[in-house]
């Protein structure tokens, strides 16, 4: 498992273009071996060493290094630095985020 302050037990993960030539090696995106692709992540807390976070917090992480050069949602268990996770946003299920993803988040911000 991958360093960080931040244990999330992984409920959902979406399929993203950059997961893809993740997984067929043709966009020499993985920068190590071996590596959990996936480059979000939705769930709960399970441990956490960093004060904004709490076991049971839902959470999500998107972008940096996940599931590039650290491993990534497609992970039962996901670690991860304090400053890649946020709170889970009101009014979303941890499956809405990810059902909206980062190709949704991507598109929003645009």
């Amino acid at each position: 498992m991958s360093p960080g302050d931040v244990v999330i037990k992984a409920a959902y993960s979406s399929v993203n273009y950059k997961d893809a030539l993740a997984a067929t090696g043709t966009g020499k995106i993985v920068r190590r071996y071996p590596l959990v692709a996936g480059i979000d992540v939705s769930g709960i807390v399970e441990s956490s060493t960093d004060a904004r976070f709490a076991p049971g917090d839902e959470v999500l992480g998107t972008g940096y290094d996940l599931g590039v050069a650290h491993d990534g949602g497609y992970a039962g268990r996901v670690r991860l630095p304090g400053d890649w996770v946020v709170p889970l946003p009101a009014g979303l299920t941890l499956f809405d985020a990810m059902a909206i993803g980062t190709a949704g988040f991507t598109a929003a911000l645009s």
